[in-house]
């Protein structure tokens, strides 16, 4: 609470608001992903830095848009979350980093408003994505 009444008497004043600049759909359902062409829409009216899950092994490649972005050797890791919003990859089960098993780029990885295609490539059992859609 800011008293502006207190502020004026002083003719200058700073103040610091904390707020955050993205909302996010409140219960958003994690889409299945499968090996191949996937359709994801983002009905928001901004790029969203999703929540990719991976169970597989091998190499697994993901693709947005027809540009591959990541390569991820998880020949010994069965299992991944590439958080791209904080740029990081870990196991789900330990939290131990693995950023070192993924090759690409954070920064293009954005899925747009309106529809996008990603496509997974690779020794895959299963693969969901979460946080897709977000606001300004």
């Amino acid at each position: 609470q800011i008293d502006f009444e207190k502020l004026l008497k002083f003719k200058t004043a700073v103040i610091t608001l904390h707020c955050q600049s993205f909302k996010y759909k409140v219960g958003e359902t994690p889409i299945s992903l499968s090996a191949g062409s996937n359709t994801i829409t983002n009905l928001g009216n901004i790029y969203a830095k999703p929540v990719i899950t991976i169970v597989g092994s091998d190499t697994v490649t993901i693709s947005l848009d027809g540009n591959q972005i990541f390569s991820i050797d998880m020949s010994n890791n069965g299992k991944i979350v590439l958080d791209t919003a904080n740029l990081e990859a870990y196991n789900p089960d330990n939290g131990q980093l693995l950023n070192r098993i993924v090759t690409g780029d954070y920064d293009s990885f954005k899925i747009e408003s309106g529809n996008n295609t990603l496509s997974l490539s690779g020794t895959i059992t299963s693969a969901s994505i979460s946080n897709y859609q977000r606001w300004l």
